[in-house]
Parts: structure tokens; sequence; C-alpha cells
């Protein structure tokens, strides 16, 4: 992620949050280390300010420094006690500290410094978050009907009151959830999450319709092939399971390039390689097919 991008994520939230501190300018394709080095520099010369305090923050979080993050956000809150981003910052810095009644004590606070549900969504969606963390589904699934209670829902939004209501027992309702989800933002991601939650609850033909309608549209077709031989393990078709986790391995294989990092990818093939595995070492395999 470059410079620039974050600085135009940050100014739009910002914007959101009703926070119009000028930012800090600097230029695209600079690392992390770069980056905090020159703020650092900045803080050094012009003394003490929240927004540098802020920035440098942010590129703590993205090197995986939260205790140093955490720092500057607390600081940030010193020379401003109301600041929105900091307490952001701050909440999401002790998710990943695993401090999850903290995250929620600084969301909530962050929560009642804006009056917008634009502005309030990102704060909700932490404290949806940390009660997940904590396996305190119903106050997750509160949390994130509040976060989802706005313009632009983030897609991890979604794909967490699915969780929930999942892990609440209510796969009919998740199906249900990811399905509106899908008609406000047409993410490949939340159709794929919603197919997955038609084959738990069983809804096999019209997850079946929708696999097949993305095979012939899409050139690579690895993804495709995953979920349709999920499919057909809830349909207890081994063997064209298994076919389409080597269809899948073999395409995988054809677009890999050595040296080259690709997550999704590399994601893809263990899944695969999982698959393949286990039904070759299942028992006698049927070819029976489900409804």
């Amino acid at each position: 992620m470059t410079s620039n991008y974050r600085s135009v994520c940050l100014m739009t939230l910002m914007y959101s949050l009703g926070v119009n501190a000028p930012l800090v300018p600097i230029a695209a394709h600079h690392s992390p280390e770069e980056v905090i080095a020159h703020l650092s520099s900045r803080l050094e010369t012009h003394g003490n300010n929240t927004t540098l305090l802020l920035r440098r923050a942010d590129e703590w979080r993205v090197l995986g420094e939260p205790s140093k993050a955490a720092n500057d956000y607390e600081h940030a809150l010193k020379l401003e006690a109301m600041n929105p981003l900091a307490y952001l910052g701050l909440a999401r810095t002790r998710i990943s500290q695993k401090r999850y009644r903290d995250a929620i004590k600084m969301a909530k606070r962050g929560v009642a410094l804006v009056d917008t549900p634009d502005a309030q969504a990102a704060f909700h969606a932490i404290v949806a978050s940390a009660h997940a963390e904590m396996n305190n589904h119903p106050s997750a699934l509160v949390a994130w009907k509040a976060a989802i209670d706005c313009e632009r829902p983030e897609v991890d939004w979604f794909l967490g009151q699915a969780r929930t209501l999942n892990n609440l027992g209510l796969h009919p309702a998740a199906r249900d959830a990811l399905l509106a989800a899908r008609n406000r933002n047409p993410s490949v991601v939340l159709q794929r999450a919603w197919i997955d939650s038609l084959i738990l609850c069983g809804d096999f033909q019209i997850a079946e319709r929708q696999i097949d309608a993305g095979l012939q549209r899409s050139h690579w077709k690895s993804s495709w092939l995953l979920q349709r031989a999920k499919l057909r393990v809830a349909r207890n078709e081994l063997i064209l399971a298994r076919q389409d986790a080597a269809a899948a391995l073999k395409e995988i294989a054809i677009r890999t390039t050595p040296d080259v990092e690709n997550p999704l990818l590399e994601q893809q093939q263990h899944v695969a390689q999982s698959l393949v595995l286990k039904l070759s070492q299942a028992g006698p395999i049927s070819n029976s097919s489900g409804n």
C-alpha cells in the first residue's frame, strides 16, 4: 500500500468524522520505515503535532509495531483529548494486541464524539470484532448491525455479521444477510460467501446455478472449481469433488510464477491440496447426488 493511498484513506476518514486537520504530504512509493523516519524528523523540528503523531502511529501499525503505535495514539490524545481519529487508531491497535475490553472502551469513547451513522460505523465495527473475539456473539451481532447501518459498509463487516450469525447457529439468517449484502455491494467476495452459506443451508440447486454462471464467465476458474468441489462434497459426490480440486490445482500451477508471491493463489492451492488429500484418504467413494 503506497503512502499516497494511505493519505487518501486517512483524508476520507477525516472528512467522514468531521476532522479537518491538514495532512502531511509524503511522496508515494516510500516504505513505512522511510515515512516514519520523515515524520519523526518533522516532530523533532516542529514539536508535538497531532496530525504527525497520528500519521506515524498508522505507519507503526502497518509495520506490526502495536506498542509504538499505541504510544503515538495516546500522545495524540494528550494533545487533543476529543480527537476521534486517535481513538479509532488506538482501538484498532488494542484489537491487534488482543486487549479486547480496552478496544471496546476506546471505540465507545470515539463513537460518542461523532454524530452520524457513517462516522460511527468504524467504531461499531471495532466493538463487534472485539466481542466476537471474546465469543460474546449476541453483543457482536448488535454492533455489526450498527456498523452496517451506514451508506457504504465495508465487505469485512458484512462477513463479520454472517460469521456471528453462524456462530449463533442462525445459518439461514446468515445466508439471508449475505444475500442482502450482495444486493448492496456486488462484491465477488460477498457472492462466494453467500454461495458457501447456501451450501451450508442445503440450498444446493441455487448454489449450483451461481457456480455454473461463475465458471462460464471466468477465464481463470480455480476459485469456482474449488467452490463446486465443496458443493459436491456436501452432495456426497466425492469423485467429482476430487476431480474439481485436481483441476483447480492444475490451473493454479499454470498461473503460479516462481519467486512471485500471490497470497490468493497460495490460499487456493492449500485448499485444493487439502481437498485432494482428504478425498483420496476417504473410504469407498460414491457418486450419489444430493438434491
